[in-house]
Protein backbone atom coordinates (compact mmCIF):
# COMPACT_ATOMS: atom_id res chain seq x y z
CA UNK A 1 0.00 0.00 0.00
CA UNK A 2 2.95 2.14 0.41
CA UNK A 3 3.61 2.99 -3.31
CA UNK A 4 -0.78 4.51 -2.88
CA UNK A 5 0.39 6.79 -0.23
CA UNK A 6 2.02 9.90 -2.45
CA UNK A 7 -0.33 8.46 -5.58
CA UNK A 8 -3.58 9.06 -3.33
CA UNK A 9 -2.15 12.59 -1.98
CA UNK A 10 -1.12 13.93 -5.37
CA UNK A 11 -4.73 12.78 -6.53
CA UNK A 12 -6.36 14.88 -3.40
CA UNK A 13 -4.66 17.63 -4.32
CA UNK A 14 -6.35 18.12 -7.59
CA UNK A 15 -9.25 18.91 -5.21
CA UNK A 16 -9.96 22.05 -3.41
CA UNK A 17 -9.55 20.95 0.50
CA UNK A 18 -10.12 23.27 3.51
CA UNK A 19 -10.20 23.28 6.96
CA UNK A 20 -13.46 21.31 7.95
CA UNK A 21 -16.09 23.32 9.17
CA UNK A 22 -16.87 21.35 12.07
CA UNK A 23 -15.42 19.15 14.07
CA UNK A 24 -14.08 16.03 12.25
CA UNK A 25 -11.97 13.51 14.20
CA UNK A 26 -9.83 11.21 12.82
CA UNK A 27 -9.74 7.66 14.57
CA UNK A 28 -6.25 7.31 13.02
CA UNK A 29 -4.30 10.53 14.31
CA UNK A 30 -6.08 10.25 16.88
CA UNK A 31 -7.00 13.73 17.34
CA UNK A 32 -9.33 16.32 15.59
CA UNK A 33 -8.07 18.13 12.14
CA UNK A 34 -7.08 21.36 12.48
CA UNK A 35 -6.51 24.35 10.42
CA UNK A 36 -3.01 23.91 8.96
CA UNK A 37 -2.94 20.33 8.66
CA UNK A 38 -1.79 18.98 4.67
CA UNK A 39 -5.20 17.44 4.56
CA UNK A 40 -4.21 15.64 1.62
CA UNK A 41 -1.27 14.23 3.61
CA UNK A 42 -3.33 13.16 6.56
CA UNK A 43 -5.45 11.34 4.90
CA UNK A 44 -3.15 9.63 2.05
CA UNK A 45 -1.44 8.57 5.25
CA UNK A 46 -4.26 6.19 6.56
CA UNK A 47 -3.31 3.79 3.85
CA UNK A 48 -0.68 2.59 6.15
CA UNK A 49 -1.00 3.48 9.71
CA UNK A 50 -2.75 1.64 11.89
CA UNK A 51 -6.22 2.05 13.34
CA UNK A 52 -7.38 1.00 17.04
CA UNK A 53 -10.98 1.95 16.36
CA UNK A 54 -12.21 1.10 19.43
CA UNK A 55 -9.81 3.08 21.45
CA UNK A 56 -10.80 5.98 19.33
CA UNK A 57 -14.35 5.39 19.87
CA UNK A 58 -13.88 5.21 23.84
CA UNK A 59 -11.72 8.30 23.54
CA UNK A 60 -14.31 10.41 21.78
CA UNK A 61 -17.05 9.05 24.25
CA UNK A 62 -14.70 10.01 26.58
CA UNK A 63 -14.82 13.41 24.92
CA UNK A 64 -18.92 13.58 25.05
CA UNK A 65 -19.72 12.37 21.92
CA UNK A 66 -22.82 11.25 21.26
CA UNK A 67 -23.22 11.37 17.52
CA UNK A 68 -20.81 10.08 15.10
CA UNK A 69 -21.06 10.37 11.15
CA UNK A 70 -19.83 8.30 9.24
CA UNK A 71 -18.03 9.87 6.03
CA UNK A 72 -17.45 6.81 3.77
CA UNK A 73 -18.93 4.79 1.25
CA UNK A 74 -20.86 2.08 3.54
CA UNK A 75 -21.66 1.64 6.73
CA UNK A 76 -19.46 -1.01 7.93
CA UNK A 77 -17.82 1.64 10.78
CA UNK A 78 -21.15 2.65 11.69
CA UNK A 79 -22.10 -0.98 12.55
CA UNK A 80 -18.74 -1.41 14.64
CA UNK A 81 -20.31 1.23 16.69
CA UNK A 82 -23.67 -0.32 17.34
CA UNK A 83 -22.18 -4.13 17.77
CA UNK A 84 -19.43 -2.24 20.38
CA UNK A 85 -21.97 0.36 22.39
CA UNK A 86 -25.35 -1.24 21.80
CA UNK A 87 -27.18 -0.05 24.70
CA UNK A 88 -24.88 3.84 25.18
CA UNK A 89 -25.80 6.89 24.19
CA UNK A 90 -23.03 6.77 21.42
CA UNK A 91 -24.96 6.68 17.91
CA UNK A 92 -23.34 6.06 14.64
CA UNK A 93 -24.44 7.41 11.41
CA UNK A 94 -23.87 6.51 8.16
CA UNK A 95 -24.08 9.39 5.66
CA UNK A 96 -23.70 8.07 2.45
CA UNK A 97 -25.06 4.24 2.69
CA UNK A 98 -28.00 3.06 1.06
CA UNK A 99 -31.14 3.18 3.39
Amino acid sequence: MEPAVALFAASLRNFPLHTPRTAVFSPIERRFYQSGDDLAERLASHFVRPLAFDDALLELQGLGASRLVECGGGSALRSFVRATFPTERLKGFAAFAER
